[in-house]
């Protein structure tokens, strides 16, 4: 196998299996390090695979606790209780971040 396949692995990896960016780079990692450090073969540095799309981020801090204060006050009914029930266990079970809401975005989201 050589840069011709390992382009093509990753591009595979990229395109057909959807991975991620990190798991990508990863992949190419471990193959520079098999054939530099075990097998003792040096590739080209003209691997040009197609690369994974690295998701855009937010800003983790999202509304700042007068701001959730305001957007409860403008709830009603069960939407409101709902709303004040989560908001009220984040404050017991995360006291450090009693102040701020984050937004955390798992994969695919």
């Amino acid at each position: 196998m050589g840069s011709c396949e390992i382009e093509a692995f990753l591009t595979h990896l990229a395109v057909d299996e959807n991975v991620a960016a990190s798991t990508q780079n990863q992949a190419f990692n471990a193959l520079l390090f098999l054939y530099r450090e075990v097998l003792k073969i040096q590739l080209d540095d003209s691997i040009n695979a197609v690369r994974a799309k690295r998701p855009k981020r937010l800003p983790t801090t999202v509304l700042i606790k007068g701001e959730v204060c305001r957007v409860l006050d403008a709830m009603s009914g069960a939407h409101q209780l709902m709303a004040k029930l989560l908001q009220s266990f984040e404050s017991h079970h995360f006291p450090l971040m009693a102040h701020q809401r984050n937004a955390r975005y798992g994969r695919g989201l």
